[in-house]
């Protein structure tokens, strides 16, 4: 498993306040994964688990999110930016997404 730590933090402002999940990995290489968890993860969670359906059924699953790409092949998950060319793909075994995912959900 990857080497991480999901945190809650609390952001205040006045009376207002939010809480937001905050995850960091051991290895940078996963940074762009923590981006993808923070920004497609909770808004797509339905187009993303779909995409692992799909994944099992066919072999291949594909998710394009706002900021995100997720490309899912022969159990294998790369992650990439739509928005920054020159930030280099992140791939990882997609059982392992999968848990961090399902670990993000729960927590």
């Amino acid at each position: 498993m990857i080497e991480h730590t999901i945190k809650v933090i609390t952001l205040r402002r006045g009376r207002y306040e939010k809480k937001r999940k905050v995850i960091r990995f051991e290895d940078p290489y996963y940074k762009l994964v923590g981006v993808f968890l923070n920004s497609e993860a909770t808004m797509f969670r339905s187009q993303i688990a779909s995409a692992f359906k799909m994944a099992e059924e066919t072999g291949e699953g594909f998710f394009a999110g706002n900021l995100m790409t997720l490309v899912i092949q022969d159990g294998t998950a790369v992650i990439s930016s739509q928005l920054d060319a020159e930030s280099e793909p992140v791939s990882l075994p997609a059982e392992e997404l999968k848990a961090l995912l399902n670990e993000w959900y729960s927590n």
